[in-house]
């Protein structure tokens, strides 16, 4: 069942963007739960369909680690996982250093604190 509702998901703005005039969708409400995010999803699609999408634009990165710029940085790519490898952590303390006082970029420092692999949290699926 899953699997059939995010390829609707996925399939859903693509057939709305194509170009059909005949097509009265307007606007696809996504409710996202769990571990992943909208640009997760369907982040390219701003830039590989349509730039009036709030999604991606190619320049992302995220801190290795938010308090020491010297560790430098990791760029969102399009290489996501159908099957992660390791998911974020889900105490409250944990999420609380991955969303960084509304930063939302402590996802990979929190990940290489455990051991985790730290492109995981940047890795979004293409379009």
């Amino acid at each position: 069942m899953w699997r059939k509702l995010a390829t609707l998901l996925l399939l859903s703005p693509a057939l709305v963007m194509s170009g059909e005039r005949s097509s009265k969708i307007k606007h696809i409400v996504v409710l996202m739960m769990e571990n992943r995010s909208f640009d997760h999803l369907l982040g390219w699609l701003k830039q590989d369909h349509d730039p009036r999408i709030d999604g991606l634009n190619g320049n992302e990165r995220v801190p290795r680690d938010v308090n020491d710029s010297s560790k430098g940085y990791l760029p969102v790519t399009r290489n996501g996982y159908d099957i992660s490898p390791d998911s974020p952590m889900h105490d409250f303390d944990n999420i609380a250093r991955q969303m960084n006082n509304g930063s939302m970029n402590g996802f990979v420092m929190n990940s290489i604190e455990h051991g985790m692999n730290e492109t995981n949290p940047v890795s979004m699926f293409d379009s």
